[in-house]
Parts: structure tokens; C-alpha cells; sequence
């Protein structure tokens, strides 16, 4: 743009331009402001007024680059007097000078604001995505802060319902305040799931062990078991009670963030067992394990033993001497429950837990 103007009284001459159409440079007597005919790079004089040239300038025309196409530029031409760091401005306006404008006409603008996407508890930050027809930044408040707050400029999602987003845009020298805009927001309950690895065979006798299945939440997964009788929950981990197959379902029933996870089941097998004991380079042979109406006794050659089944009490309830390869006892009159086997052969004595269902 080419900037003409008259000559005053003054020694020198510096020019500001500012983007606007109202105001006027702040200067400091004794302040040299350095030129730079591209606008926003020289010496501001109070803010958004920058120096484009400076010093003794003819009348005439001088010209200023780097500004923006449809937008207002006010400009301004101040004499002064006085050297380098020791100038003495002239600030007075002549008559007709537009300095003494009055009447400042304003520009309207408006903002554009899509709807809101209906989002998740624990959705990512987002931008709104409104925008002002001045091309000025856009604000933004919400009405609810228990479901979404303002986080340098974005949506920050704090909890499931509703909220009002309000766009708004205050204005400047060249334009007046734009009508606020509202787009209503929904926060949904997030979904989850469940990953529940496969369950390998156990035993009876086996320790308590942790299933291992995590909810993509993170919060806290709990179990169920189809067959009690083969298993059970404890304290979140799963205790074998006797041989067979049980369905473990693992679950996670939400809050007030999270929807309930679709259940995940997986199959264990509990396998019956037997026990064995090396004594030197021989085995005794327990089983089956666990026992409801008999219990085989195997002793490697031809060894005779001394039998003690110790209830859980401290009680013996059998005491025998085995004296046959492959003993049979009967069980099915012993109640259920666990029971020590004290087994002595020679002077060897083999101690052992079975459980009688």
C-alpha cells in the first residue's frame, strides 16, 4: 500500500500504521523507533502500532508491505524535533486532519459453529472447530463444568449428561462483538471389554491362582464359577475343590463412566490325579485323587506299610497295615473333606494330602 502525505512544521518525520481504524500511536519523548517498511517488524509505539519509516521524509509517498487484503489499516504521520534519542514529538492534529474523525464506523462478524459430535467419558481433548468471520480468535464456555470444562481452547470431557457449548467473540477496534453461538454437547457412558486368556488344566490340590482377565477400563474384573463343586471364588482368585470342568465367567459391571463389559467365559478342567511318592529308585502310586468311594494304594514290590488318614481335626480315622502290592480301601463312609495320609514303608514315612468328595 502507498501511504501519500503533507508535510508539516516538524524536522523529521516517523510513520506508524496499526491494524484498525480507531487510535493513535503512544510516544516517548527521547525514544528513537526504529523502520522497517514491512508491517508487524518495526518499533511498536503502545501496542499493534509499528514504525514503517522514519527521519526526514519529503512529501510524497512511501509504501508499506506485509498487510492482509480486506482488512482496515489506520495510518498515522508524527513530526518531531530533535536528534537521535532526543526527540520531542509533535502530537497536535491540524483541522481536517482524520485524526479528528468523530465517528468510527464498526464491521460486524459473525461466528460459525458446527454441531457438536456426541462423545464417550474419556474421550481425547477436542476443538470445537467455531470460527469468527473477522478471522479474530474464538472463546468458548460451558455451562456444565461436571460434564465438560474449557482447556486452552479445547473441550475437556469430565463426565457423562449434558452440557451447552457457547462460542463467542468480543471484538476489537475494527469490529463489534459477534453474536454468541451455543451447540449442545452429550457425553455418553464409554464402552469396555473384557480380554480373558484361555485357562490351562489343573489339579486337585493345586494353589489358588488369579485368572488373569483385565478390563480395557482398568477397573476391577470379578468371577463366577459355574460348578462348585470343581471351583470356586476366593478373595478374586480361583480354589480348586475336585476334579471335573467348571465354566469361569468373568465380569465388570461398570460405573457411572462406564458401560457394564460384555462377559467373557472360560473352561476349566480339573483333571483327577494321582500321587506319587519316589522312594529310591521305586514309586508309590496314590489314587485316584480326589477319591469318593475307593482308594488304590500301589507299594512297589513285595513292602508292607503302615496307614494313617488323619481327619482335619487331628484325628485318626484309619489306621492299617498294607501288606498287598495294590491295596483297595474303601472310602464312601468317610466324610467329605480333606485328610493327611501318613503312609510308613520301612523306615521311610510319606506324607501326603487327599481330598474325600
Amino acid at each position: 500500500m502507498n501511504i501519500g502525505f503533507t508535510k508539516g512544521d516538524g524536522d523529521y518525520e516517523a510513520v506508524f500504521i496499526s491494524q484498525g481504524n480507531i487510535g493513535t500511536p503512544i510516544l516517548t519523548n527521547g525514544t528513537t523507533y526504529t523502520a522497517n517498511s514491512v508491517f508487524g517488524s518495526g518499533s511498536q509505539a503502545g501496542t499493534g502500532w509499528y514504525c514503517i519509516a522514519n527521519g526526514t521524509l519529503s512529501s510524497g509517498s512511501i509504501t508499506v508491505t506485509g498487510l492482509t487484503a480486506s482488512t482496515t489499516y489506520r495510518v498515522m504521520v508524527i513530526e518531531y524535533t530533535g536528534t537521535s534519542g532526543a526527540e520531542q514529538y509533535l502530537t497536535s492534529t491540524a483541522s481536517g486532519n482524520p485524526a479528528n474523525q468523530s465517528t468510527i464506523t464498526m464491521q460486524n462478524q459473525t461466528i460459525t459453529f458446527a454441531a457438536l459430535p456426541t462423545k464417550a467419558s474419556g474421550d481425547a481433548d477436542f476443538n470445537p472447530g467455531a470460527t469468527a468471520s473477522s478471522g479474530l480468535p474464538v472463546t468458548y464456555s460451558s455451562s456444565n463444568t461436571a460434564v465438560a470444562t474449557i482447556v486452552s481452547g479445547n473441550i475437556h470431557i469430565v463426565g457423562i449428561g449434558t452440557s451447552t457449548i457457547t462460542a463467542s467473540q468480543a471484538g476489537n477496534s475494527n469490529y463489534n462483538a459477534a453474536t454468541s453461538v451455543d451447540r449442545s454437547l452429550t457425553v455418553d457412558k464409554a464402552n469396555q471389554t473384557i480380554t480373558f486368556p484361555s485357562l490351562s488344566a489343573k489339579s486337585p490340590g493345586n494353589a489358588d491362582f488369579n485368572p488373569g482377565a483385565t478390563a480395557s477400563s482398568g477397573l476391577t474384573v470379578t468371577y463366577s464359577s459355574s460348578n462348585t463343586a470343581v471351583t470356586t471364588i476366593v478373595s478374586g482368585n480361583i480354589h480348586i475343590v475336585g476334579a471335573g470342568t467348571s465354566t469361569i465367567t468373568a465380569s465388570q459391571a461398570g460405573n457411572s463412566n462406564y458401560n457394564a463389559a460384555t462377559d467373557v467365559v472360560q473352561v476349566l478342567t480339573v483333571n483327577k490325579g494321582t500321587l506319587v511318592n519316589e522312594m529310591g529308585e521305586e514309586e508309590i502310586e496314590i489314587y485316584p485323587v480326589p477319591a469318593s468311594d475307593k482308594l488304590y494304594i500301589k507299594i512297589p514290590g513285595n513292602k508292607t506299610a503302615i496307614l494313617q488318614m488323619v481327619d482335619i481335626s487331628g484325628q485318626v480315622v484309619v489306621n492299617k497295615k498294607l501288606t498287598n502290592q495294590v491295596e483297595t480301601m474303601d472310602v464312601s463312609k468317610l466324610a467329605k473333606g480333606m485328610y493327611t495320609i501318613k503312609l510308613k514303608v520301612n523306615e521311610t514315612l510319606i506324607i501326603e494330602k487327599i481330598e474325600i468328595q
